[in-house]
This record gives C-alpha cells, structure tokens and sequence, in this order.
C-alpha cells in the first residue's frame, strides 16, 4: 500500500473517531465529576502522554476531573484487591490484558462490547486482534492499547564473526548460543529464571509451542506432562548449561535490558522492546542489533503481550467517562502519538495506526527489519496458554506461579531428572488449576 493510501486511510479514521469520543458525555457535560484512572506505564514518556490526553479530555468535557496513578506492573494487581477491600476502586485501569477475567468474575469489570461497537466493532482493530486478547465468555472485556510479540533478539556481529546465518532452529540456536559465548566476557542465549520472576515460563511456553505442544487448556486441563514440554526443556537446559553463564537464576525478567545494553548475551528471547531502549541507552549496541522469530522445532509460535484498557465498577460510578477517555485514547492520532512515545516499545493494535504510518517514525525506520519481524509475529501471536483461542482464565495464575522456574532450578541446580521434575510440575499446575475450578464454578 502506497504512503498516500495509508495517509488517507489514517485520516479518515482520525475523522470518524473524533466523532466518537470528544465531548461524548453531552448528558453530563457540565456536571462535576471525578474519574481516577490507573496504568503501569511508569517510563515518563508514556507517563506524560497520558496526562496531556487526560487534560485534553477534560477541556473538552466541562466539569470533569481525571485523577491518574502509575505504578509498576507486579504492584498493579494487589493494589486493585486492596482498591475494592476499602472501596476504592478505580474507574478505568490499562494492565495486561489477562487481568480482565479476575475483574469480570469478580463483577468489578464491566465489558467492552458498547465501547467496541461505537469505534466501529471488531474491525476498528487489528485482524482477529480482539478474538485472541479479548473474547472471553461472549464479551469482548478490554479495548487494546498496544501490543507486541515475543521474539529472538541477537547480535549480527557476533553471528558474523562465527560465521553462523540467524537462528532458524532449536539447533541452529544451540549452535549460534555455543558460538557466541565468551566467557566470562559474554554468554550465548542467558535467560531471567529467577524464582521471583516468570522469565522461565516466558521462554518454554513459546518453544513448546514450536514443537506442537502447551501447558494447558482454556478449561484448566493441564498437558504439561508431554513430548513437546519435555523436549523444550531439556533444550533449555542443554542452553543453559552450555551457553547460559553463572547468573541465569539471579537474574530477573527486566535485567534483560541490562543483559543486552552491557552486551552481556549475545542472544535473548523478548520483544523489540530491547531494541528500543538499546537504541536510547545504547546505541552503539543497538546497531548491532536484529530479530528473528522464535526459533522453531516443528512450526513457528510466538506469545503475544498486550496492554488493555479496561472499564470498572469504579469508586466514582462513572463508566461513561471513563469508556469516553478510553475511546479517545484510540482515535488514530492520538493512538499514533503514544506508539511512538518509545519507539519500537509499542505496536499498533487499530487497522488505522499500521502501516506506512507506524513505520514513518526515524527509530523504526532505522530498525525496521526489528518492526517487520514482530509485526509479523504478531499475525499469529497467541496469549501465554492462550493457544486455543480467547483468554485463558487460568493462565495468569500459572504465569505467577512460578512452578517453571522452581522446575528448572531444581533440573539444573539439583540435577533433578527431566521427566520427574516435569511430572511434579503437572501435578502442581493440575492443583492449582483443580482450586481455580472450583473458585470459577466450571
């Protein structure tokens, strides 16, 4: 599609949201009204960006105030509990997107199905986008805010200098990790299990997947106990131990950025999101920078990570406000304007703010083969045990259960055979998932 296409496309989606959104409580226009809104986007950036959309929401709707609180990701879901334990719940949060099921059984949430149909429906955002982080129980639960899709980040130099082509398979990826490794000035491939992290289920997860296997279904079945989980972990661990340096067990999911800006591994698995902050903090190092998908050992998979904006029964009873901002925050420009507040952090999840004009911005025209492989992963991206469609209710619980990484401890510091280490992690994941059974009356 041609520049001029899209521009237009852009436009006119700039035009038909603004219908939508601006002064778009005119029954309450002028009354004083109170709206608290949460998000975990603590970069300032995105912090900034975010007041200035709430005070142009505010001038454009007399009588309203937008009160707003950021806070890091882990703290996001205690301090809701604490919110709704002393009534004081906000009106509109951004978080995972998986954080809507809790809310919605809880009766705290209410769904995005009015909001989806005033931007258009379905079709307002990425292909089959709302489906895979949205759709649960009938009910589209979230608008999403951004989105982005795990990958294999890896450094061309060190690749080049061994003489190795970009990691295509589980074998490739041995080999190139093996190579690149330098001890004890760099490793291959060092991966974040510590145990207080999830950065062990947000590797074998994905390259389960590549060998045709998962965790568990969206009805809380649990299959870890197969072929597939086997086989990627004792791939993990063969990189582990053979490439993964002394610290992999310290080292939490954001020393990943450490990891890479301090050229401590030449390969990672995560999003462009590194290369984002490389390209701010160290650029030197972000040149030598690139992507490819995850490698694969039957077929290509991949973990979509998505932001939400997310409607609750908040303290001030007002979800037309609150619907209104989140509706604002998606007309095509200002969406435009917050995916490049820290480009390549962030990808589009609107038909209007893909293409020509997403990839207009310098950083991701310099990195664009980085944007072309994780738009391209995010085709077919699914969330973590999200494989068979919609949200998986019992997925986050896994994720923060850390039964993965106490697994991988125990097979690599222990010396706890594969199988049986796997076999005692089924039984954890089936009990924990049994108790949320019967929570969620299934």
């Amino acid at each position: 599609m041609s520049f001029e296409l899209n521009r237009r496309r852009f436009l006119s989606g700039v035009a038909a949201a603004s219908a939508l959104t601006v002064g778009s409580v005119p029954a309450r226009a002028q009354t004083k009204r109170s709206l608290l809104f949460w998000h975990f986007y603590t970069q300032p950036a995105r912090a900034n960006y975010l007041r200035k959309m709430a005070d142009l929401y505010q001038a454009a709707n007399p009588g309203l105030t937008i009160t707003i609180e950021s806070m890091p990701t882990p703290s996001v879901v205690n301090r809701l509990a604490a919110a709704k334990a002393g009534g004081a719940m906000p009106d509109l949060v951004i978080h995972s997107s998986d954080t809507a099921i809790p809310l919605f059984a809880s009766g705290d949430l209410l769904p995005a199905d009015d909001l989806v149909k005033d931007l258009g429906g379905p079709s307002f955002f990425a292909p089959t986008l709302l489906d895979r982080m949205s759709s649960y129980d009938g009910h589209f639960l979230s608008l999403p805010h951004y989105c982005a899709a795990r990958v294999l980040v890896y450094r061309k130099d060190r690749l080049a200098a061994a003489g190795l082509q970009p990691p295509v398979t589980w074998d490739d990826a041995l080999k190139a990790a093996v190579a690149t490794t330098s001890a004890p000035d760099h490793y291959g491939w060092s991966y974040q299990l510590s145990r207080s992290d999830n950065g062990g289920c947000s590797v074998l997860y994905p390259l389960s997947l590549t060998a045709g296997g998962g965790f568990l279904s969206s009805k809380g079945d649990v299959h870890f106990d197969s072929d597939p989980v086997r086989e990627a972990t004792e791939f993990m661990v063969e990189v582990i131990r053979k490439a993964g340096g002394p610290g992999v067990f310290n080292y939490s999911v954001n020393e990943n950025f450490n990891l890479v800006n301090s050229g401590k591994t030449s390969m990672t698995l995560d999003t462009a999101s590194l290369v984002a902050v490389a390209a701010n903090d160290a650029p030197q190092v972000a040149e030598q920078l690139d992507a490819i998908e995850i490698p694969r050992k039957d077929k290509t998979a991949t973990i979509l990570q998505c932001a939400a904006l997310m409607v609750l029964k908040g303290k001030n009873k007002n979800p037309e406000d609150a619907g209104g901002f989140a509706k604002f925050l998606l007309q095509p420009d200002r969406h435009l304007e917050f995916l490049h507040t820290i480009p390549l952090f962030m990808f589009p999840t609107t038909v209007a703010t893909s293409g020509d004009v997403f990839f207009s911005n310098p950083v991701i025209s310099r990195f664009r083969h980085v944007a072309d492989v994780s738009v391209e992963a995010l085709k077919h991206a699914t969330l973590f045990c999200s494989d068979d469609g919609g949200i998986n209710p019992f997925s986050s619980p896994v994720l923060s259960s850390r039964i993965v990484e106490d697994m991988l401890a125990r097979i690599v510091l222990n010396n706890t055979p594969v199988k049986d280490a796997i076999g005692g992690a089924q039984q954890q994941m089936a009990d924990l998932t049994g108790m949320l059974k019967r929570r969620l009356r299934r």
